[in-house]
């Protein structure tokens, strides 16, 4: 019983804190201007600045990403921890185990 209440409230929170947005259409443009940058490029040096601007807009897209960063970690945590929290508190004590009589 418990179990099914814990899976229900999972799929709950991995579906109601899903991201509304996708960031593929930047992450393709920040490859095709890589792509077109890569193209001028002749020689090491050159290829290092291209290299550091990439970086650069995929740590900016990463660093939006984390703005906008949907909640289902932490509702998650919350799931587990209640399901963690119930196990403990409704669990059953075992006996110990005693040795077998000589």
């Amino acid at each position: 019983m418990v179990a099914a209440l814990l899976l229900a409230a999972t799929l709950c929170v991995c579906l109601g804190f899903a991201p509304e947005e996708s960031f593929d259409d930047r992450r393709s443009a920040i490859a095709r201007e890589d792509d077109l940058n890569n193209g001028s490029t002749e020689g090491a040096p050159q290829q290092e600045v291209v290299n550091g601007w990439t970086t650069i807009a995929y740590l900016e897209l990463l660093s939006e990403q984390q703005e906008r960063s949907d909640n289902r970690r932490d509702g998650l945590l919350v799931v587990g921890l209640v399901g963690l929290a119930t196990l403990l508190l409704t669990g059953q004590a075992r006996p110990a185990s005693r040795p077998p009589a000589a």
